[in-house]
């Protein structure tokens, strides 16, 4: 995937293509490019988001294209972190069920996604 985002362009025209194929229900078939483009809108996009289009990240003050490629380039890094690492997607009974033991450690983060917090 490291391979195929550095072949990527930083561009707008891309991000605007892919975020209307992606919030339209597309997914590519390859996963290589499913997981790139998903990688790709997610980081290129103001916010960082990934539940709706938030437009593409440009900014007159600084490049947003150098701090995207510095995420693109970290992540050997993180696969090689989480190379011996089980990650499930189940409730989390089934988890505790499956996995506790005495030499286990949990760590459960709760779903961020489509939840907004607004300040009033």
């Amino acid at each position: 995937m490291v391979e195929w985002l550095n072949r990527t362009p930083y561009s707008r025209e891309i991000y605007d293509e892919w975020a209307h194929k992606f919030f339209h229900g597309y997914r590519p078939a390859d996963p290589i490019e499913r997981a790139g483009q998903f990688f790709y809108l997610r980081y290129t996009q103001w916010g960082e988001t990934y539940d709706s289009g938030a437009g593409s990240g440009t900014s007159k003050v600084r490049s947003q294209a150098s701090p995207y490629a510095n995420k693109v380039n970290r992540l050997d890094e993180f696969a090689d972190r989480l190379e011996d690492v089980v990650l499930e997607n189940l409730d989390w009974p089934e988890v505790f069920e499956k996995y506790d033991s005495a030499d286990t450690v949990f760590y459960c983060d709760p779903p961020y996604v489509g939840t907004r917090t607004t300040t009033s």
